[in-house]
């Protein structure tokens, strides 16, 4: 049976072994992090969760992007109630925030609370506090709001950048479009860019039920399970003691990084089988744009790589 454009989203075919995930050629970066081995560490998974309510928190916390550096202070978001459908590799309160799988015409409420303030604060100096709201206070106490990244969302519940909170906000997603790949950030005026950049983000998948389409997650048509795998990309800068940082203390308009990351590992490594993997990948990055590829950690061989046509995935970008 042939696959049509749409059957083959985000497919990948990779042969056994492990492939690399890197950028291709970087813009010019701003930095010079500490000198550390690439691909040594494993791609982190996070966890998938799903339900028709799912509680999360906004927390300060810390992660380890390679193990040649020490931990550093970033912010997360964490699981803390609905249904928990794989556990995933990825530490469920170190970094980025789970995948959230909902269905297509079944709505999802979402519980947010905002618990940054009482965990430790913002992980970054605030940059500015001259522009777009931006506050001192933001370093004590961040303002968060919650937007799903190509949603249909009613305005109530898009988490705007002035719909900002310090406390908690319910948000309800009626999920009435098709199977999508899309994902949810923060979305605070003023500090957007430090929010995710300090980890605030994480994908959310739209499914579709037997009767509306193939995108199920059962995996009959489509990679699914462990072969169909998100890719949150960004690009980070380190202090020469190992930290996460976003500039030297002065406000820039847009942000290169020195080091690409993947689901929070510096340049990590997935152990495959031999089949057709499904890749989600999402642009988390401040400014930067990337060319993809894969490649065999053994050998260095290139393996095929099939971008999707026309879908939401391609809805996701740079976040300022």
């Amino acid at each position: 049976m042939s696959l049509s454009r749409r059957q083959i989203l985000q497919a990948s075919t990779a042969a056994a072994g492990a492939a690399m995930f890197g950028a291709v050629r970087p813009a010019p970066a701003m930095g010079a992090p500490p000198a550390f081995q690439k691909w040594v560490d494993p791609l982190a998974i996070p966890p998938v969760v799903t339900g028709s309510s799912i509680g999360i928190s906004m927390i300060a916390t810390t992660h380890t992007f390679h193990s040649a550096l020490p931990a550093t202070p970033t912010l997360a978001y964490r699981f803390d109630s609905g249904t928990l459908a794989a556990a995933g590799t990825a530490s469920a309160t170190g970094y980025l925030g789970p995948t959230i799988v909902a269905t297509t015409g079944r709505p999802l409420t979402v519980h947010m609370t905002n618990a940054m303030e009482e965990t430790g604060g913002h992980p970054l100096a605030i940059d500015s506090t001259t522009i777009m709201d931006a506050e001192a206070a933001d370093k004590e106490s961040p303002r968060a709001s919650t937007h799903l990244h190509g949603g249909n969302t009613r305005p109530a519940h898009d988490g705007g950048p002035e719909d900002d909170f310090r406390d908690a906000h319910t948000y309800v997603y009626d999920n009435t479009q098709d199977a999508a790949g899309l994902w949810y950030h923060d979305h605070a005026i003023g500090i957007t860019r430090l929010n995710v950049y300090a980890g605030l983000a994480g994908g959310y998948l739209v499914r579709d039920t037997p009767a509306t389409g193939i995108d199920t997650g059962a995996g009959d048509v489509l990679p699914a399970g462990d072969y169909e795998i998100p890719l949150i990309i960004q690009d980070k800068t380190f202090s020469s003691t190992g930290e996460q940082v976003y500039d030297d203390g002065a406000w820039i308009p847009e942000f290169f990084g020195a080091v690409p990351v993947v689901n929070g590992i510096a340049y990590p490594y997935l152990t495959v089988r031999q089949g057709v993997y499904r890749f989600r990948a999402y642009n988390g990055s401040n400014a930067r744009f990337y060319r993809l590829g894969l490649k065999v950690k053994s050998t260095g061989a290139s393996l095929p790589f099939f971008r999707s046509g026309a879908t939401a995935d391609s809805s996701t970008g740079p976040c300022r």
